[in-house]
């Protein structure tokens, strides 16, 4: 099983308005490099991330992950030959 988060862009941007963050200094206070922040905020496809770089940007933005990010769920089926 493989659960990948997508970003809410437009939460993301409020909660780093309210705690009157930019980019760089979110990508600080969660340990997360500047240009992931970048990419899944500024890109026009959808970029997903992990559950582990969700909970540290929600934990930055003091905020519960699910107000930030949908998140989903992919069974994986692997083949195993003999």
């Amino acid at each position: 099983m493989v659960i990948k988060y997508q970003p809410k862009r437009i939460n993301i941007l409020v909660a780093m308005a309210r705690k009157g963050l930019n980019q760089k200094e979110l990508g600080v206070r969660a340990k997360v490099n500047k240009a992931t922040i970048s990419l899944f905020l500024n890109e026009k496809r959808n970029r997903s991330i992990t559950p582990k770089t969700a909970n540290k940007i929600a934990e930055a933005l003091e905020c519960d992950v699910l107000e930030l990010f949908d998140y989903q769920i992919k069974e994986v089926n692997k083949m195993y030959e003999n």
